[in-house]
């Protein structure tokens, strides 16, 4: 009887490494990928900030969407909800963000899109102080000149 209840102590030991085994590996895997992926969602978040915060970069926002739209040089970057798509003309990323994270660079953008419309706005404003005649021969100058 003490022989039996050896070997079965033994065999259940046994079978209880290996499935210890095999859930070490799959929890290493898992998060090796976890660790490449917020290695990846780090990166993409900085790319947008910095594209952002460019002053040469265009932004767009469509309306019905709230897509934004980034571009810079030869990199497009689209932001939607939790969405981060960017194209570099040979690959597309498309990395998942939280919402938290989509917030921030969503107030961000909206920040930065607003300085530029009150520098448009100053710049429309300085215009009007110069008369409707000088305007008009301004447009006919230049509109000879492109003929």
């Amino acid at each position: 009887m003490k022989k039996h209840i050896k070997l079965w102590l033994r065999y259940r030991f046994a079978r209880t490494r290996v499935v210890f085994r095999k859930l070490n590996r799959y929890f290493e895997t898992a998060m090796d990928s976890k660790l490449e992926e917020s290695e990846t969602k780090d990166l993409a978040i900085t790319i947008v900030r910095r594209a952002i915060a460019n002053p040469t970069s265009t932004m767009l926002i469509a309306p019905i969407s709230g897509t934004r739209y980034i571009h810079f040089d030869e990199i497009f970057i689209k932001l939607n909800e939790n969405l981060i798509t960017i194209v570099n003309g040979t690959y597309t990323y498309q990395i998942s963000i939280s919402d938290k994270e989509t917030e921030a660079l969503l107030d961000k953008f909206n920040f930065r899109l607003e300085f530029i419309r009150k520098q448009w706005e100053n710049s429309i404003m300085t215009k009007t102080k110069k008369s409707l005649g000088n305007i008009l021969d301004e447009l006919n100058s230049k509109f000879i000149k492109s003929i």
